[in-house]
Formats: structure tokens, sequence, C-alpha cells
């Protein structure tokens, strides 16, 4: 990701694409890359638009599962308050499980699999690394509105995978403490209505109650353990830990 940002920032190109499955899991992407444009001698550049490949899990498979824990957790459903509550429940410094559509193909959680929180609370950051159990020194990442991003960083480039790291403002590093890295920096995440709608919405509500758009966003896992895939890993996982609610 240093990387990524030294071409940005020290060569002549104006704009880049870094693929966000990054790890070995993009070898099955490169190897039909190659297929296509060498062996098949396509010439037409094809955009990645849909990173998300897994299972959809229907209403009805996650209340079934959520009945068959019923004696280890109570549930509310939520219908067009969701983002409102959801955004009440971050400003009062609980943390979160996020567990929505289909998991996402990348070493890391964006959107449908992630922990959120509030990046307001200096303490934030040992919470959630408390959690996963993972070394206090590793950052957590700021999940922020498109239309906001200059309000917080040095930055000119959106960054949806997460691929780019930018400074904080200096003005911004007190507002927003845990996702800041020692070093004033930030492996920032943008996201707009398009991509994500859900978030987005969550997002403008948390704005709108403590007039901040950013959260902290982090893989719904433990430490060496996967990405949850199902709503049972979800349920699990939760009551396995010391996180606060669940959103499914």
């Amino acid at each position: 990701i240093l990387a990524n940002n030294r071409v940005l920032r020290e060569t002549e190109f104006e704009n880049i694409f870094v693929q966000p499955a990054c790890s070995d899991t993009g070898l099955s992407l490169g190897g039909l890359y190659h297929m296509y444009h060498n062996i098949l001698w396509n010439e037409d550049r094809i955009k990645l638009v849909s990173p998300w490949l897994w299972f959809e899990y229907k209403d009805d498979e996650i209340l079934a599962e959520l009945e068959n824990y019923k004696d280890k957790i109570s549930y509310e459903r939520l219908w067009d308050e969701k983002y409102e509550k959801v955004a009440e429940i971050l400003s009062e410094d609980n943390i979160i499980w996020w567990f929505q559509w289909k998991t996402e193909f990348w070493p890391r959680a964006l959107w449908f699999r992630s922990i959120f929180a509030s990046p307001i609370s200096k303490n934030m950051r040992e919470r959630v690394n408390n959690i996963k159990e993972r070394d206090q020194f590793r950052p957590l990442a700021p999940i922020m509105m498109e239309d906001y991003f200059k309000d917080y960083l040095d930055a000119t480039h959106s960054s949806p995978y997460m691929t780019l790291v930018a400074d904080v403002l200096d003005e911004k590093k007190d507002k927003i403490p845990s996702v800041v890295h020692v070093d004033g920096t930030s492996r920032y995440q943008t996201v707009n209505a398009k991509q994500n709608k859900e978030v987005y919405t969550l997002l403008d509500y948390f704005n709108q109650k403590m007039g901040i758009s950013v959260l902290i966003n982090t893989s719904f896992n433990q430490h060496d353990e996967p990405i949850a895939e199902k709503p049972e890993d979800a349920i699990k996982m939760f009551l396995s830990t010391d996180l606060d609610y669940l959103v499914i």
C-alpha cells in the first residue's frame, strides 16, 4: 500500500488501479486475464465490476439460524429505521459485527463482513484489537463517505478497495484518533452510494448525529481465523467475543 501511494506521488501516472485481491487469491484473476489477452488476443479492457462472488443468504435462513441460538441471544428486526438505530448504537461507543449480502473476493473485508466502530474515542483501537486478538501496533482503517475524504486527508484519489494511504490532516487527527497511525497516516477506504448504499447511508446517519463521516472498518474475523461466511459463522463469532452487537 505504501508502494501504491509512491506510484501516485512520485511518477507521472495521474491515476492507478490496484486489483484488490492482491494476495495469492489474485492468481486466478491473473490467469484469466492472461488467457483473455495473451492467448485469445483480445484487446478490450475488462473492468472489475463484481468482486462479490460467494453465496447470498436469505432472510428466512438468517432467522432460522437466529432461532437455533435463541437461548443465548435476543434479537430485534429493524426496518426503515435500521440505519438510524445502528448509527445511534455506534455513537454510544459500541462495537458491531456487520454481516450483509455476499462475501468478498480479497484478503480483507470492505463492506459486507466488517467490524464497525466509532473512531472518535482514543481507546477504541485498543478495544477492537483486543477483541480481534491483534497486536496493538497494528492500525485500523477508516471507511468514509467519498464526498468528504478530502476534509480528513491530504489525498487526491478515492480508495474504494482500501489500497492507498494518506496523511491525516493535522486539524482532524484529534477528531478520529483511532484510525491515525503512529506516522500520522491512514490506510483509508472511501464509499459512495452506488458502490454500497447501505454502508453509505449508515455513514450519513452517523455524520448527522456526530458530525464525523468516518467509521473504523476491519474484517469480520478473529486473529488467524477466516472471515465469517455463513450466518452461523457470524453468530458463533459474536458469541465468542466481547463485541456489543451483531447486525445481520
